[in-house]
């Protein structure tokens, strides 16, 4: 009778390991080689790998801060398992570049793309042991993400689902944006200037809700409730705020900050051009009468022009004389060369003189002018070619080397 009852508990025990093994990945069979010729036999994987939680939700992390979840992975079979690698596998959003994962004494970083990391030395668990990681997330920017991070075993793999809203900076949901201008140039120099500013592209990432209000402050006062702000600048400079809130209860706020200057024609950053309409005389006719006011002006970031269909971003095409003004900061003095190219008519000035061959000119900064036109009144490219050395840097000053 005990034997029979040993028996019949052998038996049990075996057909509760087969249930298990039948629940896991599949095993590989394979032909043993001391089997009889025509037989075979099947090895069940008894492996099995378990992570808690199998799902890290970080929520919503400002910009520039950090947040750490811990996860466990445990050996719940019967034989001991080797982890040699861990994948960062995008999901739907995102990607997994902000993550940091710390298992064992060591630290492996996700990527812009799917990414494997091998672990060495390989982590060995024993039957029943379990061991401890750290994910961090220290987002750099506004993004959604969500990814699978996979460990790998012999036979086995552990997922883990993870996701982490990365913030703006003063909330993690709310973002404002003014999309506008940082400076409006003073063309007819009479002290003051129009803006529009448009708030529409803020925002929020919290599920469930959306933007209640906006409010415009200039210089700290309210101005305007709509999404965009259209206001006259008077100042040299001016700050303006806008303040949106969602229609939580309480609701949530943040304010965006931007100053908006007023500069004269002469202090704007980079070159200005001056499009002057020759459609009565010819443009060669105004190389040397240039009109006292111009028909468009915009600034451009060097002293070279070119278009699609039309002369730089203005709306002419043909019967247009363009003024390039700029400076240029000269350091050592000394004799300099400045060689113009492009259009069949073109005229250099330094400092309000006409250049026409090597120039000697002290330190500091000088005031530099391209005038070109072709023979049909028509633009063409219009550059100074390089001199070198070194002639110019800074705020204000055409890219120019010198020689």
């Amino acid at each position: 009778m005990r034997n029979f009852l040993a028996c019949f508990v052998s038996l049990a025990l075996l057909a509760a390991i087969g249930s298990l093994s039948a629940q896991q990945t599949k095993a590989k069979p394979f032909a043993s080689s001391s089997a009889p010729s025509g037989s075979s036999s099947v090895v069940a994987d008894l492996s099995s790998i378990q992570v808690t939680p199998a799902t890290l939700a970080y929520g919503a992390v400002m910009s520039g801060d950090h947040r750490s979840l811990e996860f466990t992975l445990r050996n719940d079979g019967f034989v001991p398992l080797s982890i040699g690698s861990v994948k960062f596998l995008l999901g739907a959003s995102g990607n997994s570049q902000a993550f940091t994962l710390t298992i064992n004494g060591k630290t492996y970083r996700g990527a812009a793309t799917d990414v494997t990391r091998g672990i060495f030395p390989n982590i060995t668990l024993a039957r029943g042991q379990q061991i401890s990681a750290t994910l961090e997330f220290a987002p750099v920017e506004e993004q959604l993400d969500a990814f699978v991070l996979r460990f790998q075993t012999q036979t086995r793999v552990a997922d883990v689902a993870v996701t982490g809203l990365g913030g703006h900076s003063g909330d993690p949901y709310l973002h404002v944006v003014i999309d506008g201008p940082r400076w409006r140039v003073d063309y007819d120099e009479n002290g003051s200037e129009a803006l529009v500013l448009d708030g529409s592209g803020s925002h929020t990432h919290e599920p469930g809700h959306t933007l209640a209000a906006y409010e415009w402050r200039v210089d700290g006062t309210p101005s305007s409730s709509a999404v965009s702000l259209s206001t006259l600048l008077t100042e040299p400079s001016t700050s303006i705020e806008l303040e949106i809130t969602d229609d939580n209860d309480p609701p949530r706020s943040l304010t965006g900050h931007v100053d908006v200057r007023v500069v004269a024609p002469d202090e704007v950053p980079g070159v200005l051009a001056y499009y002057h309409d020759a459609s009565a005389s010819g443009a060669e006719a105004l190389l040397d009468a240039v009109p006292d006011s111009a028909d468009f002006i915009e600034q451009r970031s060097g002293m070279s022009l070119n278009g699609a269909g039309t002369v730089g971003s203005s709306p002419f095409t043909t019967n247009v004389l363009v003024r390039l003004v700029g400076r240029i900061h000269i350091d050592p003095f000394g004799v300099y060369t400045f060689t113009p190219s492009g259009g069949a008519a073109r005229k250099l000035l330094v400092d309000g003189a006409e250049v026409t061959e090597p120039i000697f000119l002290i330190e500091g900064d000088h005031t530099i002018e391209a005038r070109a036109t072709d023979g049909l009144g028509q633009v063409q490219t219009d550059e100074v070619a390089d001199v070198a050395p070194d002639g110019a840097s800074g705020y204000d000053v055409v890219p120019f080397t010198a020689e």
